[in-house]
């Protein structure tokens, strides 16, 4: 349905989940979802995606409980997911979320600092929809946004993301 005047298409507002330890670094990746946003959307027309924040993986499972439980549920569309907390909290949580039949499709884009082979071979068959290591400069972060919002950006057709195996989630 359009909007009288409009030639884009009027969608629920994305819903995204950040799960993130650091205020500097979740700051700058709604920093940087909110450009990406107003370049895709110049009219203003849409609203911005919702970002729910949390900081640890315990007040992230406790959060999306919370939305499973509403009626309907409020489920993001994805998560990003710092796959460097502190005490490994971050893939506990992505362990915990694949066994709880409310959120084993959910998709989750993890978010790590460097390339760890032991820790990706520990995330076999937990359905990470990709990981990224974390950009040091904004332009980069820039970029890496973009390819989330071109990911699930409710215009246009939902396109594979970095090669993943999952289908676009409705």
């Amino acid at each position: 349905m359009a909007e009288p005047g409009s030639d884009l298409p009027m969608f629920l507002v994305p819903h995204i989940l950040l799960v993130e330890d650091s205020p500097g670094e979740a700051e700058l990746f709604c920093q940087a979802l909110q450009l990406n946003w107003d370049g895709r959307n110049p009219r203003g027309r849409m609203l911005c995606p919702r970002i729910d924040l949390v900081q640890s993986g315990q007040g992230a499972l406790g959060l999306l409980r919370e939305q499973a439980e509403m009626n309907p549920p409020a489920l993001p569309a994805f998560v990003v997911l710092d796959l460097d907390l502190p005490g490994g909290s971050g893939v506990m949580l992505l362990r915990e979320l694949r066994q709880d039949t409310r959120f084993s499709d959910l998709p989750v884009i993890g978010l790590l600092w460097a390339e760890d082979e032991a820790l990706m071979r520990s995330l076999d068959g937990l359905g990470l929809l990709a990981h990224e290591v974390k950009p040091v400069f904004f332009a980069d972060l820039l970029t890496l946004v973009g390819r989330f919002c071109h990911h699930f950006y409710p215009i246009t057709p939902r396109l594979e993301f970095s090669g993943g195996e999952r289908g676009p989630h409705p």
